[in-house]
């Protein structure tokens, strides 16, 4: 009989530290579950402003490169207009030649220093465009480039937003180490049981609480 008793109460105290040891570990994936949903918002919060930091650099590139491509506009059709403009003075200084070659001395004297300060201006204004492409083009790219960035953070944070939920979701799965309803309450102690339904015990003998299909 003492026997009994003895390893009645040596599965006792197993169970019960067996379910302190539970109620350790489910605290401890509480916490970490708490963690883990505290990191996820941190996450979210630096994605949305990171997000909206790229959108305004892009933004603001947009501006600039349409307003180069403006700027570029206008320098091209006022080199067109400034070519058409020296065709036409080249075309009247011919016919002014054939029709008086002494007139021609002077007015050659005179046009040659303004034909030779709009070729210097025409061969600026040529420079300024090619600078205003090569710059427009450049503030392509880096849009490109900040758009590709873009993508792959959204990409690296979602791919890691769904690696902490997946560990999240683990952990909330409480391992069933054991099962309180696989025990009598009536092998182990007189306390009534804690789990379960109560209609399914009755009092036994010495008082101890024993399944009624048992009996």
């Amino acid at each position: 009989m003492r026997s009994l008793k003895d390893e009645k109460a040596v599965l006792a105290e197993k169970l019960h530290s067996e379910v302190d040891n539970l109620k350790s570990r489910c605290t401890e994936m509480k916490r970490m579950l708490f963690e883990d949903e505290g990191q996820i918002k941190l996450k979210e919060s630096a994605l949305k402003s990171s997000i909206n930091l790229f959108l305004d650099k892009e933004r603001e590139l947009q501006d600039r490169i349409e307003e180069l491509d403006k700027r570029l506009e206008e320098l091209t059709q006022n080199a067109e207009r400034l070519s058409e403009q020296e065709t036409q003075k080249v075309a009247e200084v011919l016919s002014l030649e054939d029709e008086s070659p002494c007139q021609m001395l002077t007015m050659k004297s005179c046009n040659g220093c303004l034909l030779k300060k709009k070729i210097e201006t025409s061969e600026s204004n040529t420079r300024h465009i090619q600078k205003l492409s090569n710059k427009i083009e450049h503030l392509r790219k880096r849009n490109k480039e900040m758009e590709d960035e873009l993508k792959e953070m959204q990409e690296s944070l979602n791919s890691e937003f769904e690696d902490t939920s997946h560990g999240i979701q683990d952990r909330q799965r409480v391992p069933d180490s054991f099962s309180l309803q696989g025990y009598r309450r009536t092998d182990y102690s007189s306390s009534p049981p804690t789990c379960g339904d109560f209609s399914s015990y009755s009092r036994g003998d010495y008082g101890r609480w024993e399944s009624r299909s048992s009996g």
